[in-house]
Protein backbone atom coordinates (compact mmCIF):
# COMPACT_ATOMS: atom_id res chain seq x y z
CA UNK A 1 0.00 0.00 0.00
CA UNK A 2 1.09 3.48 -0.70
CA UNK A 3 0.29 6.21 1.54
CA UNK A 4 1.14 9.70 1.87
CA UNK A 5 1.00 11.11 5.39
CA UNK A 6 1.55 15.27 5.74
CA UNK A 7 1.12 16.84 8.71
CA UNK A 8 3.87 17.59 12.02
CA UNK A 9 5.63 20.42 13.38
CA UNK A 10 5.54 18.82 16.90
CA UNK A 11 5.88 15.63 17.98
CA UNK A 12 2.17 15.86 19.22
CA UNK A 13 1.08 16.12 15.62
CA UNK A 14 3.99 13.46 14.35
CA UNK A 15 4.86 10.60 15.93
CA UNK A 16 0.88 9.46 15.73
CA UNK A 17 1.87 9.36 11.72
CA UNK A 18 5.15 7.68 12.76
CA UNK A 19 3.33 4.93 14.32
CA UNK A 20 0.75 4.46 11.85
CA UNK A 21 3.90 3.96 9.15
CA UNK A 22 5.55 1.54 11.45
CA UNK A 23 2.64 -0.57 10.91
CA UNK A 24 2.31 -0.02 7.77
CA UNK A 25 5.82 -1.04 7.64
CA UNK A 26 5.41 -3.70 9.81
CA UNK A 27 2.90 -5.76 7.80
CA UNK A 28 4.97 -5.19 4.11
CA UNK A 29 8.31 -4.24 4.51
CA UNK A 30 7.79 -2.81 0.86
CA UNK A 31 4.92 -0.47 1.77
CA UNK A 32 5.02 2.96 0.30
CA UNK A 33 5.16 5.73 2.83
CA UNK A 34 6.00 9.20 2.43
CA UNK A 35 6.06 12.06 5.05
CA UNK A 36 5.58 16.00 3.92
CA UNK A 37 6.16 18.27 6.55
CA UNK A 38 7.96 21.64 6.95
CA UNK A 39 11.42 22.35 7.57
CA UNK A 40 10.45 24.16 10.89
CA UNK A 41 9.14 21.36 12.02
CA UNK A 42 10.71 18.01 14.95
CA UNK A 43 9.98 16.17 11.31
CA UNK A 44 13.01 17.39 9.59
CA UNK A 45 15.05 14.85 12.60
CA UNK A 46 12.34 12.73 13.85
CA UNK A 47 10.76 11.13 10.54
CA UNK A 48 14.36 10.39 8.99
CA UNK A 49 15.38 8.98 12.46
CA UNK A 50 12.64 6.12 12.01
CA UNK A 51 13.86 5.35 8.89
CA UNK A 52 10.84 7.10 6.87
CA UNK A 53 10.77 9.15 3.56
CA UNK A 54 10.24 12.82 3.82
CA UNK A 55 9.44 15.38 1.64
CA UNK A 56 9.24 19.60 2.69
CA UNK A 57 7.43 22.17 1.22
CA UNK A 58 7.72 25.88 2.42
CA UNK A 59 4.38 26.32 4.65
CA UNK A 60 4.02 28.02 7.84
CA UNK A 61 1.34 28.48 10.48
CA UNK A 62 -1.40 31.23 10.30
CA UNK A 63 -2.63 31.59 13.21
CA UNK A 64 -1.73 33.14 16.86
CA UNK A 65 1.27 34.71 15.07
CA UNK A 66 2.33 38.36 14.24
CA UNK A 67 0.99 40.42 10.81
CA UNK A 68 3.47 39.81 9.39
CA UNK A 69 4.27 35.92 9.90
CA UNK A 70 0.83 35.50 8.58
CA UNK A 71 1.51 37.41 5.60
CA UNK A 72 4.57 35.71 4.77
CA UNK A 73 2.92 32.43 5.51
CA UNK A 74 -0.25 33.68 2.84
CA UNK A 75 2.43 34.13 0.11
CA UNK A 76 4.00 30.54 0.99
CA UNK A 77 0.86 28.95 -0.15
CA UNK A 78 0.85 28.77 -3.94
CA UNK A 79 4.49 27.30 -4.12
CA UNK A 80 3.31 24.92 -0.79
CA UNK A 81 0.78 23.96 -3.03
CA UNK A 82 2.51 23.38 -6.30
CA UNK A 83 5.12 21.32 -4.65
CA UNK A 84 2.56 19.11 -3.29
CA UNK A 85 0.72 18.68 -6.34
CA UNK A 86 3.87 17.46 -7.85
CA UNK A 87 4.85 15.60 -4.72
CA UNK A 88 1.48 13.56 -5.08
CA UNK A 89 1.53 13.22 -8.63
CA UNK A 90 5.38 11.81 -8.24
CA UNK A 91 4.82 9.50 -5.61
CA UNK A 92 0.93 8.51 -6.52
CA UNK A 93 -0.47 7.18 -3.07
CA UNK A 94 -3.62 5.55 -2.54
CA UNK A 95 -4.55 7.98 0.14
CA UNK A 96 -3.39 11.00 2.11
CA UNK A 97 -3.48 11.19 6.13
CA UNK A 98 -2.88 14.33 7.18
CA UNK A 99 -2.17 14.00 11.03
CA UNK A 100 -2.38 17.77 12.19
CA UNK A 101 -0.52 20.83 11.99
CA UNK A 102 0.07 23.37 9.13
CA UNK A 103 1.59 20.93 6.55
CA UNK A 104 -0.78 18.63 6.08
CA UNK A 105 -3.49 21.69 4.70
CA UNK A 106 -1.48 21.76 1.09
CA UNK A 107 -0.59 18.19 1.33
CA UNK A 108 -4.45 16.87 1.81
CA UNK A 109 -6.10 19.75 -0.21
CA UNK A 110 -3.89 18.63 -3.38
CA UNK A 111 -4.23 14.89 -3.55
CA UNK A 112 -7.82 15.74 -2.73
CA UNK A 113 -7.96 17.66 -5.96
CA UNK A 114 -5.90 14.96 -7.87
CA UNK A 115 -8.34 12.12 -6.96
CA UNK A 116 -6.70 11.22 -4.13
CA UNK A 117 -8.70 9.86 -0.96
CA UNK A 118 -8.42 12.12 2.33
CA UNK A 119 -7.96 10.57 6.04
CA UNK A 120 -7.21 12.84 8.85
CA UNK A 121 -6.43 11.97 12.21
CA UNK A 122 -7.40 14.18 14.86
CA UNK A 123 -6.02 13.60 18.05
CA UNK A 124 -7.54 16.15 20.45
CA UNK A 125 -11.06 16.55 21.75
CA UNK A 126 -11.14 19.93 20.39
CA UNK A 127 -10.50 20.17 16.43
CA UNK A 128 -7.13 22.53 15.17
CA UNK A 129 -7.89 24.91 12.27
CA UNK A 130 -6.27 22.63 9.48
CA UNK A 131 -8.47 19.51 10.42
CA UNK A 132 -11.52 21.36 10.94
CA UNK A 133 -10.68 22.89 6.97
CA UNK A 134 -9.73 19.27 6.22
CA UNK A 135 -12.41 17.26 7.83
CA UNK A 136 -14.59 18.64 5.24
CA UNK A 137 -13.07 16.56 2.50
CA UNK A 138 -12.17 13.76 4.39
CA UNK A 139 -13.68 10.43 3.84
CA UNK A 140 -12.48 9.11 7.67
CA UNK A 141 -11.84 11.27 10.31
CA UNK A 142 -9.85 8.70 12.91
CA UNK A 143 -10.25 10.57 16.33
CA UNK A 144 -8.66 9.78 19.96
CA UNK A 145 -10.66 11.58 21.87
CA UNK A 146 -14.42 11.95 21.59
CA UNK A 147 -14.32 15.22 19.24
CA UNK A 148 -17.02 17.47 17.45
CA UNK A 149 -17.10 19.53 14.14
CA UNK A 150 -16.96 16.99 11.74
CA UNK A 151 -19.77 14.72 10.33
CA UNK A 152 -20.84 11.80 12.85
CA UNK A 153 -20.74 9.50 9.77
CA UNK A 154 -16.58 9.93 9.28
CA UNK A 155 -15.56 9.60 12.20
CA UNK A 156 -14.05 6.53 14.24
CA UNK A 157 -13.46 6.44 17.79
CA UNK A 158 -10.07 4.19 17.20
CA UNK A 159 -7.49 5.81 19.29
CA UNK A 160 -4.18 8.22 19.18
CA UNK A 161 -1.38 6.15 17.85
CA UNK A 162 1.50 5.60 19.58
CA UNK A 163 5.19 4.40 19.07
CA UNK A 164 5.67 0.55 19.08
CA UNK A 165 8.29 0.56 21.23
CA UNK A 166 5.97 2.04 23.71
CA UNK A 167 3.43 -1.00 23.43
CA UNK A 168 6.02 -2.87 25.26
CA UNK A 169 5.98 -0.94 28.42
CA UNK A 170 2.26 -1.68 28.77
CA UNK A 171 3.48 -5.44 29.61
CA UNK A 172 5.16 -3.88 32.23
CA UNK A 173 4.48 -4.56 35.67
CA UNK A 174 3.62 -1.59 37.51
CA UNK A 175 5.13 -1.53 41.04
CA UNK A 176 5.83 1.98 42.53
CA UNK A 177 9.88 1.64 43.24
CA UNK A 178 11.61 2.83 46.91
CA UNK A 179 13.30 5.76 45.51
CA UNK A 180 9.96 7.31 43.06
CA UNK A 181 11.08 8.65 39.76
CA UNK A 182 9.04 11.47 38.15
CA UNK A 183 9.04 12.16 34.54
CA UNK A 184 8.93 15.81 33.34
CA UNK A 185 7.73 16.05 29.95
CA UNK A 186 6.63 19.35 28.40
CA UNK A 187 6.10 17.97 24.78
CA UNK A 188 9.31 18.00 22.20
CA UNK A 189 10.28 21.87 22.74
CA UNK A 190 9.89 21.52 27.01
CA UNK A 191 7.16 23.87 28.78
CA UNK A 192 8.49 27.01 30.04
CA UNK A 193 6.37 27.29 33.41
CA UNK A 194 6.45 23.69 34.13
CA UNK A 195 10.80 24.59 34.06
CA UNK A 196 10.17 27.16 35.92
CA UNK A 197 7.85 25.66 38.58
CA UNK A 198 10.51 22.33 38.64
CA UNK A 199 13.37 24.69 39.38
CA UNK A 200 11.99 25.77 43.03
CA UNK A 201 10.95 22.22 43.57
CA UNK A 202 14.43 21.27 43.32
CA UNK A 203 15.08 23.07 46.80
CA UNK A 204 11.55 21.93 48.19
CA UNK A 205 12.67 18.20 47.88
CA UNK A 206 15.96 18.84 49.70
CA UNK A 207 14.63 21.22 52.11
CA UNK A 208 12.28 18.10 52.41
CA UNK A 209 14.80 15.37 52.34
CA UNK A 210 14.30 11.78 52.79
CA UNK A 211 12.90 11.47 55.96
CA UNK A 212 10.32 13.15 55.40
CA UNK A 213 7.42 12.02 57.16
CA UNK A 214 5.19 10.95 54.00
CA UNK A 215 8.21 8.66 52.82
CA UNK A 216 8.30 7.12 56.04
CA UNK A 217 4.65 6.03 56.29
CA UNK A 218 4.84 4.56 52.80
CA UNK A 219 8.42 2.93 52.90
CA UNK A 220 9.44 5.48 49.80
CA UNK A 221 12.86 6.23 50.61
CA UNK A 222 13.59 9.40 47.68
CA UNK A 223 12.51 11.23 44.84
CA UNK A 224 14.68 10.70 41.51
CA UNK A 225 13.68 12.96 38.60
CA UNK A 226 14.17 12.83 34.43
CA UNK A 227 13.37 16.08 33.31
CA UNK A 228 13.16 16.91 29.32
CA UNK A 229 13.32 20.52 29.25
CA UNK A 230 13.53 21.52 25.98
CA UNK A 231 16.85 22.92 24.03
CA UNK A 232 16.16 26.70 25.49
CA UNK A 233 15.70 25.79 28.93
CA UNK A 234 18.22 22.39 29.36
CA UNK A 235 21.61 24.65 30.77
CA UNK A 236 19.41 26.57 33.33
CA UNK A 237 17.23 24.24 34.44
CA UNK A 238 20.68 21.69 35.10
CA UNK A 239 22.24 24.30 36.67
CA UNK A 240 19.16 25.16 38.97
CA UNK A 241 19.03 21.34 40.10
CA UNK A 242 22.68 21.92 40.68
CA UNK A 243 22.38 24.78 42.66
CA UNK A 244 19.63 23.38 44.86
CA UNK A 245 21.68 20.40 45.41
CA UNK A 246 19.75 17.78 44.02
CA UNK A 247 21.42 15.39 42.38
CA UNK A 248 19.11 12.31 41.64
CA UNK A 249 18.56 13.92 38.57
CA UNK A 250 18.91 13.77 35.05
CA UNK A 251 18.19 17.11 32.61
CA UNK A 252 18.18 16.20 28.75
CA UNK A 253 16.60 19.00 26.14
CA UNK A 254 14.97 15.91 24.52
CA UNK A 255 14.57 11.98 25.16
CA UNK A 256 15.24 10.32 22.24
CA UNK A 257 14.74 6.87 23.88
CA UNK A 258 10.93 7.27 25.57
CA UNK A 259 10.11 4.13 25.33
CA UNK A 260 13.05 3.46 28.52
CA UNK A 261 11.73 6.62 30.37
CA UNK A 262 8.28 5.58 30.32
CA UNK A 263 9.28 2.38 31.44
CA UNK A 264 11.60 3.72 34.55
CA UNK A 265 8.17 6.53 35.29
CA UNK A 266 6.61 6.49 38.45
CA UNK A 267 4.37 9.58 37.81
CA UNK A 268 4.82 11.52 34.88
CA UNK A 269 4.05 15.54 34.57
CA UNK A 270 3.85 17.21 31.86
CA UNK A 271 1.11 19.13 29.29
CA UNK A 272 -2.47 17.20 28.41
CA UNK A 273 -1.23 17.39 24.67
CA UNK A 274 -3.55 14.29 22.99
CA UNK A 275 -0.31 12.60 22.32
CA UNK A 276 1.45 12.71 25.76
CA UNK A 277 -2.02 11.41 27.36
CA UNK A 278 -2.09 8.53 24.33
CA UNK A 279 1.20 7.19 25.68
CA UNK A 280 0.80 8.08 28.85
CA UNK A 281 -2.40 5.41 29.04
CA UNK A 282 -1.02 2.92 26.83
CA UNK A 283 2.06 2.76 29.37
CA UNK A 284 -0.38 2.83 32.05
CA UNK A 285 1.72 5.49 33.97
CA UNK A 286 -0.14 8.04 36.48
CA UNK A 287 0.11 11.60 35.93
CA UNK A 288 -0.15 15.30 37.09
CA UNK A 289 -1.60 17.56 33.92
CA UNK A 290 -0.60 20.82 33.78
CA UNK A 291 -2.82 22.39 30.31
CA UNK A 292 -1.46 24.90 28.04
CA UNK A 293 -3.65 27.69 28.40
CA UNK A 294 -2.54 28.89 25.15
CA UNK A 295 -3.40 25.93 23.21
CA UNK A 296 -5.94 26.71 20.86
CA UNK A 297 -9.54 26.83 22.36
CA UNK A 298 -8.13 25.41 25.16
CA UNK A 299 -8.04 21.67 24.06
CA UNK A 300 -5.93 20.78 26.50
CA UNK A 301 -7.61 21.14 29.45
CA UNK A 302 -11.03 18.99 27.82
CA UNK A 303 -8.34 16.16 27.23
CA UNK A 304 -6.99 16.38 30.35
CA UNK A 305 -10.78 16.28 32.33
CA UNK A 306 -11.18 13.07 30.33
CA UNK A 307 -8.69 11.14 32.68
CA UNK A 308 -9.31 13.16 35.76
CA UNK A 309 -12.54 11.81 35.38
CA UNK A 310 -10.97 8.60 35.42
CA UNK A 311 -8.88 9.08 38.27
CA UNK A 312 -5.57 8.08 36.11
CA UNK A 313 -4.38 11.46 37.16
CA UNK A 314 -4.75 15.32 38.64
CA UNK A 315 -5.19 18.20 37.17
CA UNK A 316 -2.86 21.15 38.22
CA UNK A 317 -3.93 24.79 36.19
CA UNK A 318 -0.91 26.83 34.94
CA UNK A 319 -2.36 29.61 36.90
CA UNK A 320 -2.36 27.84 40.36
CA UNK A 321 1.20 26.19 39.31
CA UNK A 322 3.98 27.61 41.33
CA UNK A 323 7.03 25.37 42.58
CA UNK A 324 4.85 25.27 46.31
CA UNK A 325 2.06 24.29 44.32
CA UNK A 326 3.22 21.25 42.46
CA UNK A 327 6.06 19.89 45.55
CA UNK A 328 2.55 19.51 47.49
CA UNK A 329 0.92 17.98 44.72
CA UNK A 330 4.04 15.71 44.04
CA UNK A 331 4.45 14.61 47.64
CA UNK A 332 0.49 13.90 48.58
CA UNK A 333 1.04 11.10 45.17
CA UNK A 334 4.46 10.03 44.97
CA UNK A 335 4.67 8.66 48.15
CA UNK A 336 1.33 7.15 48.47
CA UNK A 337 1.85 4.02 47.17
CA UNK A 338 -1.79 2.81 47.00
CA UNK A 339 -2.32 5.89 45.85
CA UNK A 340 0.21 5.69 42.89
CA UNK A 341 -0.96 1.84 41.79
CA UNK A 342 -4.79 2.81 41.31
CA UNK A 343 -4.12 5.89 39.29
CA UNK A 344 -2.01 3.51 36.79
CA UNK A 345 -4.25 1.13 36.80
CA UNK A 346 -6.76 3.59 35.48
CA UNK A 347 -4.63 5.20 33.29
CA UNK A 348 -3.73 1.88 31.97
CA UNK A 349 -7.82 0.93 31.07
CA UNK A 350 -7.96 4.32 28.93
CA UNK A 351 -4.86 2.87 26.63
CA UNK A 352 -5.94 1.99 23.48
CA UNK A 353 -2.41 0.52 22.32
CA UNK A 354 -4.18 -1.11 19.09
CA UNK A 355 -4.98 2.36 17.98
CA UNK A 356 -2.61 2.31 14.99
CA UNK A 357 -3.61 -1.02 13.95
CA UNK A 358 -7.13 -0.76 13.84
CA UNK A 359 -6.14 2.64 11.64
CA UNK A 360 -4.43 1.20 9.08
CA UNK A 361 -7.15 -1.77 9.02
CA UNK A 362 -9.15 0.72 8.09
CA UNK A 363 -7.03 2.00 5.92
CA UNK A 364 -6.57 -1.70 3.85
CA UNK A 365 -10.35 -1.76 3.96
CA UNK A 366 -11.19 1.10 2.35
CA UNK A 367 -8.47 2.26 0.56
CA UNK A 368 -5.94 -0.98 -0.34
CA UNK A 369 -7.83 -1.95 -3.34
CA UNK A 370 -7.41 1.53 -5.21
CA UNK A 371 -4.96 0.83 -8.07
CA UNK A 372 -2.31 3.54 -9.09
CA UNK A 373 -0.86 4.14 -12.41
CA UNK A 374 3.24 4.19 -12.79
CA UNK A 375 5.03 5.59 -9.37
CA UNK A 376 7.70 4.40 -7.37
CA UNK A 377 9.33 4.49 -4.72
CA UNK A 378 9.86 8.40 -2.88
CA UNK A 379 13.36 7.82 -1.60
CA UNK A 380 15.71 11.43 -1.97
CA UNK A 381 12.97 13.22 -1.94
CA UNK A 382 13.57 15.09 0.76
CA UNK A 383 14.27 19.01 -0.48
Amino acid sequence: MRVMIAGGGTGGHLFPGIAVAEELRRRDANAGVLFVGSKAGIEVKAVPRAGFDLALIPVSGLRRVGRLRRLMGLLRLPLAMLQAALLVLRFRPQVALGCGGYAAGPAVLMAFLLGVPCAIMEQNAIPGLTNRLLGKIARRVFAGLPTTGFGGNKILMLGNPVRRDLIAVRRLAYCPKDTVTLLVIGGSQGARAINEAMMSVASLAVAAGDDSDNCVDTGARALRIVHQTGKADCQRVERAYAEAGFDRVRVCAFIEDMASAWGEADLVLGRAGATSIAEMTVCGRPGILVPFPGAVDDHQSVNARTLVAAGAAVLLPQEELTGVSLWQTIESLAFDRARLSEMAARSKGLGKPDAAAEIVNTLEREFGGRRQAGGGTAAGVVS
